[in-house]
């Protein structure tokens, strides 16, 4: 059984059944909703679909159940597999235990995109073979679906895929039991209050994180943000061999960036030392220091020679929605950084630029306090334009510290709202910024009630900045 048909769970069910298994989807959508090429093939490869919910007889009498990351994990039906001792796991697992090579996983609550790109980039740069693949957009089944399944896989991981990642070997009818997910390398590299309406607390949420420690043996490296307080706790969790990151001249193994972000000093085990130069590093803010250092002693443990690190560290070039800059309209700076989905992002963010900031924010709410965001913004806001569906627990907050206007929000409106909402919002930044100010997208919250995802929204976000010059201000 394939539960959720995202982008994962669609390539879990091209997989199995490229493996010969029996395989059925379901989805909480009504089949007519799916992607049409998807039911398409799941009908010529004789894979059976049911939508509009989940018959838990069914999944307590499979040999397996594959789990899409999204999928509620005290929903009935697999809480009816569980009692029936059917193994549940989710596509990350299983496309690990046939991936042919080492395995970098890159977790934490921010930055890890940026992290996975980096290292990708600096594989690449050192002739290694190796694939990006993940929670950032790629499944590594799909790879293996296509034949990719050799090389170093640099793997993008939620604490949602982690939570179905067994620690040890999972029986599967009569074939062979699939092997527990271990990279070869694990990084951390923050943890803050986030996906609180899943976790019960931070406690929950961070044990969910360290279980990519606990999943690691011996001969393994774990990476890790030595000055982050809420991961501390943490920090001696598994038995991996240890590699921090973080600032100043640290004598422990690890990556240490000089206060003014001007190199880099890594310290090995063994006591050989390296240093990078970081004249060249584009990516602002002292988080994407701590994300490059991540990246690089990722990159090194894997094989990745010291000239090709140096080579891509003054090339790199930050992802889309992720602090980019979209233009200059009237002497304001306009910012995209739709990826930062939770307080503590944007609160990074703000303490970059500064005052001066119109923040364009809301969404989905995910359960957080919204306080430390206001505290964060106290003088650094010259206003706030707040949307979506949890405007006024948000918005509430922001009064606090700082003018504030509401987009109005449609519960359930059509497709096209979230991008007049969108267009509204930056109508209503531009208003308010003066000459030398920044408007910055920095929701805090999931995209999900305007947006398809946080791509769909900043490219929202970009388009209605290119229409502040139309006359109309870019309403719809």
């Amino acid at each position: 059984m394939v539960l959720g048909l995202g982008l994962s769970g669609r390539a879990a069910a091209r997989w199995l059944a490229r493996g010969g298994a029996r395989v059925h989807c379901t989805d909480a959508r009504p089949v007519e909703e799916w992607p049409r090429e998807f039911v398409a093939w799941c009908r010529a490869a004789g894979v059976e679909v049911r939508g509009g919910g989940h018959e838990a007889d069914r999944f307590a009498a499979a040999d397996l159940v594959v789990v899409s990351p999204g999928v509620p994990p005290r929903l009935p039906a697999l809480q009816a597999a569980k009692r029936a001792g059917v193994p549940v796991v989710g596509e990350l697992a299983l496309a690990a235990d046939a991936w042919e090579g080492p395995i970098l996983a890159v977790t934490g609550t921010n930055g890890k995109t940026t992290t996975t790109e980096i290292a990708g980039a600096m594989l690449r740069a050192g002739g290694v073979a190796g694939v990006v693949a993940g929670n950032i957009g790629v499944p590594l089944a799909d790879l293996l679906c296509e034949g990719e399944g050799r090389g170093t896989a640099v793997v993008e991981v939620s604490s949602f895929q982690l939570d179905t990642c067994p620690d040890r070997p999972v029986p599967v009818g009569a074939g062979a039991p699939l092997r527990p997910f271990s990279p070869h390398a694990g990084a951390w590299l923050n943890l803050a209050p986030d996906h609180l309406d899943r976790y019960p607390g931070m406690e929950a949420y961070g044990a969910s994180k360290a279980r990519l420690l606990r999943l690691q043996g011996e001969t393994d490296w774990a990476v890790l943000n030595r000055g982050d307080v809420f991961l501390a706790p943490w920090a001696g969790t598994g038995r991996g061999r240890r590699l921090f990151f973080g600032f100043g001249a640290e004598d422990i193994p690890g990556a240490w960036a000089d206060a003014d972000g001007a190199a880099c000093r890594v310290l090995w085990p063994d006591g050989r030392e390296e240093r990078y130069d970081l004249a060249g590093w584009t990516l602002k803010g002292r988080h994407n220091l701590e994300n490059l250092m991540a990246a690089v002693l990722l990159a090194r443990v894997a094989g990745a020679p010291p000239e090709a690190v140096q080579e891509v560290i003054p090339l790199f070039r930050a992802p889309a929605h992720r602090m980019q800059w979209v233009g200059r309209r009237d002497g304001v700076d306009y910012f995209d950084d739709s990826k930062a989905t939770n307080v503590a992002a944007v609160v990074r963010a703000l303490e970059f630029f500064g005052s001066g900031v119109v923040l364009v924010a809301g969404g989905q709410g995910k359960g957080e306090d919204y306080r430390p965001l206001a505290e964060a913004a106290r003088g650094r806001l010259r206003g706030a334009v707040v949307m979506g569906e949890d405007q006024d627990a948000l918005a509430r907050e922001l009064r606090r510290v700082t003018q504030v206007v509401t987009v109005p929000y449609i519960p359930g409106g059509e497709p096209d709202d979230g991008f007049r909402a969108m267009r509204r919002a930056v109508r209503a930044a531009a208003e308010m910024a003066r000459p030398g100010d920044t408007v910055l997208l920095g929701p805090a919250c999931a995209s999900f009630d305007l947006f398809e995802n946080y791509a769909a929204r900043g490219r929202a976000f970009q388009e209605a900045v290119r229409r502040l010059g139309e006359g109309d201000g870019g309403e719809a």
